[in-house]
């Protein structure tokens, strides 16, 4: 784990300052009753293309979504590892 001495900080883990932008709180709980797994993982990120060619090389099969219109978003999605899927989201330019 990375240290946060001498960076300024006030005292403090990252941790205990979680605030809104902490998108996922992550715990051991189980599934609930007549689930059986969690949806996907969304990430926003400013070259989706550039992401999916990287996770490509690393083996995972990509599957781009095709939005008509003159200035359509990039949706891509791909399996990591593990199986969970992962989107990727970049906004229209």
């Amino acid at each position: 784990m990375a240290s946060t001495a001498g960076r300024g900080s006030a005292g403090g883990s990252a941790a205990e300052k979680a605030g809104p932008q902490d998108a996922a709180k992550l715990n051991n709980d189980p599934l609930p009753a007549g689930k059986g797994r969690y949806g996907r993982l969304i990430l926003n990120t400013s070259d989706a293309k550039a992401v999916a060619k990287r996770a490509a090389k690393a083996g995972a099969e990509i599957r781009e979504i095709t939005i008509p219109g003159d200035n359509p978003p990039v949706i891509i999605f791909f399996h990591d590892p593990n199986g969970y899927e992962i989107e990727l989201y970049q906004a229209p330019k």
